[in-house]
């Protein structure tokens, strides 16, 4: 018996190492990857798909084919295609960027993140600035050694070629409307469903658009609410909203932006004005500052309120009250994300500039001469 002791107290801890390793590995890259194929199955056999396909064969009149068909092609319009290899270069081809554009990234209260229960679900919520964002974002948490989120991404960028390496970094894309497709968001919910239930970590725009004047713009609740009810429907145990701040010293797109401002319509991202876009490489743009804000447990936020919103999703009083929970708790994600905001030099200098006595003639002088992101 003393001689069985040691064995049983050996093997213990050697379980308990592995279980230990194999919660760092997910925190590193992820859990296991499934092939795109693995997921999207997964996807098109969950009861809500197969629900919404029999009512577009009522609804419609088509086959069950038909139907399945449609689902799937909006499935392979969301899903993303990650790749670590991909990712492994674009981290060169990135910190050659970086170094080429700013002077320096500073990450400010990375360390929160640290203290996050091993194994917990993570729901990263930046402003958004600059197409830059994903990929500044994305980079700093993977040198952070975390998994690379998963990022939800206008369609608009769905480009030819472009399109293709996006999925490879991570990326899903989303629609800007679901009008006119009963099908399509209840097909993009189950895949976030999906994505959240197998642990990937998730990144999306809680402003839905890039703010052109440099301030937070009012939140869009489709995803965040799409995820509070992924969270209700018992996907994960809990889950941990990360809001970040993002600010540059000068924006990339600091000239489309101008014209925009000034009247000019908004040009469509394409494969061509992506090309004309490199005379920015002849620029630098300052400092870029990282913020991570302090964590949000959806848990504890819900609070007494998760077992009535889970239990009454049917009804319209609790439909009512979690809708007005999703809005307060949209503003205060952005309210954390200001919070977080780093005070840079162009921003001080603007408002020493603003305060003085003469603020009427110098600020129509800059708007005359200079960008309002130089």
């Amino acid at each position: 018996t003393a001689a069985a002791d040691p064995s049983r107290a050996a093997r213990r801890l050697l379980k308990d190492l592995r279980a230990e390793f194999r919660h760092m590995r997910a925190d590193t890259i992820g859990p296991e990857l499934a092939t795109r194929r693995v997921i999207l199955s997964q996807v098109l056999r969950s009861r809500a798909v197969r629900q919404a396909v029999r009512k577009e064969m009522s609804d419609r009149n088509v086959t069950r084919r038909d139907a399945l068909r449609t689902a799937r092609k909006h499935a392979l319009e969301i899903a993303a295609d990650y790749s670590h290899a991909f990712v492994r270069v674009m981290d060169r081809a990135l910190t050659w960027l970086w170094t080429r554009l700013y002077d320096g990234v500073d990450v400010r209260n990375a360390e929160r993140l640290d203290h996050l229960p091993v194994g917990c679900e993570v729901v990263y919520v930046p402003c958004h600035r600059s197409h830059m964002d994903y990929l500044l974002l994305s980079y700093v948490i993977y040198y952070r050694g975390y998994a690379v989120p998963y990022v939800a991404a206008g369609v608009n960028l769905n480009l030819p070629v472009i399109g293709r390496y996006l999925r490879k970094g991570g990326a899903f894309f989303i629609r800007r409307s679901f009008r006119g497709a009963s099908m399509y968001p209840i097909v993009f919910m189950k895949y976030v469903d999906v994505m959240l239930g197998r642990g990937h970590p998730l990144e999306f725009f809680i402003e839905g658009g890039r703010s052109r004047t440099g301030k937070i713009l009012t939140p869009k609740l489709g995803m965040l609410g799409g995820i509070v009810r992924a969270f209700l429907g018992g996907v994960r145990r809990d889950l941990y909203l990360v809001p970040v701040s993002i600010h540059y010293g000068r924006i990339a797109e600091e000239s489309a932006y101008d014209a925009e401002l000034s009247g000019a319509k908004k040009q469509k991202e394409s494969f061509g004005a992506l090309l004309k876009a490199r005379s920015v490489l002849k620029q630098r743009h300052g400092t870029v500052y990282v913020s991570f804000a302090e964590p949000m447990s959806l848990r504890e936020t819900l609070g007494e309120r998760l077992g009535r919103f889970s239990e009454g999703q049917n009804d319209p009083v609790v439909q009512e009250e979690q809708r007005r929970f999703v809005q307060k708790l949209g503003f205060r994600i952005l309210h954390e994300v200001n919070e977080a905001a780093v005070v840079g030099a162009t921003s001080l200098s603007s408002t020493v500039l603003l305060s003085s006595s003469e603020e009427r003639r110098v600020g129509k002088e800059c708007r005359s001469r200079w960008s309002p992101y130089h």
